[in-house]
Parts: C-alpha cells; sequence; structure tokens
C-alpha cells in the first residue's frame, strides 16, 4: 500500500539474540518491506529476562558490542566467518541478504556513555532512550565520531531537540 513508510524494530535487545538469527530475521524483514527496515538494537537493563535466558547481565554491553560486527559480517557475504569472545562461526551460509546495501540502517538505543559509542562505532542512528540536554558533548567526544556527521548519527534526535522541551518521564 505504500512504498515510503519505513518499518522499525524500536530497540532489539542484542545479547539475549544470537547474531545468526538476528541477521536472518531483519534481512527477511528486510526483504518483505522492500528494502525499508531499520533495525534497532541496544544492551537492555531487564535483569530478569537475562536471567531467564541465560545470558550473563553484566557482560550485555561487551556481547552488545560484539553482536553487530558478526551480523553485518553475515549480511555482507554469501559465507561468513566470525571468532569472538561470545559467538563464533565459520562458513555460514548467510541468506538471504538485506535488500538494502551493505545492510539496512542501524539505530543503536540507550542513553547511556557506553550506548553513544557503540551507535558511533556501529549504528547508523543513535535512537536515545529519554535523552537529556547532556548527550551533546558525550556523542561529540567519542573518538570515531571524526568519520561521521554528527547530524547523520543523531538527526531524529536534533528533530526533537528543536521542538519545545517536555518532561522527563519520573
Amino acid at each position: 500500500m505504500t512504498e515510503r513508510i519505513e518499518l522499525g524494530t524500536t530497540v532489539t535487545v542484542l545479547p539475549c539474540r544470537n547474531p545468526l538469527l538476528t541477521a536472518r530475521v531483519a534481512a527477511n524483514i528486510d526483504r518483505f518491506s522492500d528494502g525499508r527496515l531499520i533495525l534497532g538494537g541496544g544492551a537492555g537493563r531487564a535483569e530478569r529476562e537475562f536471567e531467564a535466558l541465560g545470558v550473563p547481565f553484566g557482560e550485555r554491553g561487551a556481547i552488545t558490542d560484539e553482536y553487530p560486527t558478526a551480523t553485518h559480517r553475515l549480511w555482507e557475504r554469501r559465507e561468513a566467518s566470525f571468532s569472538g569472545e561470545y559467538i563464533s562461526f565459520r562458513d555460514v551460509a548467510a541468506a538471504p541478504r538485506p535488500v538494502r546495501e551493505p545492510h539496512p540502517p542501524i539505530w543503536v538505543g540507550g542513553s547511556s556513555r557506553a550506548a553513544i559509542r557503540r551507535a558511533v562505532r556501529h549504528g547508523t542512528a543513535w535512537h536515545p532512550v529519554f535523552p537529556t540536554l547532556d548527550w551533546l558533548p558525550v556523542l561529540r567526544a567519542t573518538p570515531e565520531q571524526d568519520q561521521r556527521t554528527l547530524e547523520a548519527l543523531a538527526e531524529h534526535v536534533l528533530d526533537l531537540a528543536a521542538e519545545a522541551p517536555r518532561q522527563q518521564p519520573r
């Protein structure tokens, strides 16, 4: 019915999902939507969810740092290999491939310094949770920021900042 509306996942809790499955499901959704998927991903904060899934809550940041690289590898090659601390695979047939090249946009969620760093390193955009005005210096101070424009990374956040200030949830 539409050819312009994009489909986004808000924030998928990456450490709770194997990158092989994430890559395959996201690529399928990207194909179904004719290349209009935006994959949101973050570290998560629901400790009981991690416990129920057997994922070490205290290592969620390190896992979240590693998984996007593995997912990108799967999207960029017909057969992919990756060796990391939390996930390793060899010669995996990575099909289907996403419509968008090299992959769907990834909006990294969260408002911590680590989330901002992840957005700069691994994401197409930063998708904050209740952003405050102190995020801009942190974003600018991230070393990798030199390679990208602030507007490209935080376009939708800058749009929100231009609107009238609103109360933060308590």
